[in-house]
């Protein structure tokens, strides 16, 4: 995960924080990284969502990884049909 690391601020969520928190259905993909509102979006190694609720999200560490809490995560996930 260099993708957060690279980062100051930011945590995987969406998809892919429900991959590692081993959400059932839910397969490795390229890593979402949620970033405070007006950072830098640009990676290479991940798609960077900016959100203006940054300092809210509800987060633990997954593998040594910042990640969205289960809660958070069922918010945002969404499983791909098969």
């Amino acid at each position: 995960m260099a993708a957060v690391f690279s980062r100051s601020q930011a945590v995987v969520g969406h998809n892919a924080a429900a991959y590692l928190l081993d959400f059932a259905g839910f397969t490795r993909m390229r890593p979402v990284l949620i970033v405070p509102k007006g950072s830098n979006t640009r990676s290479d190694l991940a798609r960077v969502i900016e959100s203006d609720q940054f300092g809210s999200l509800a987060t633990t560490k997954r593998q040594g990884i910042p990640v969205t809490t289960a809660p958070e995560t069922l918010l945002s996930a969404r499983r791909r049909p098969r």
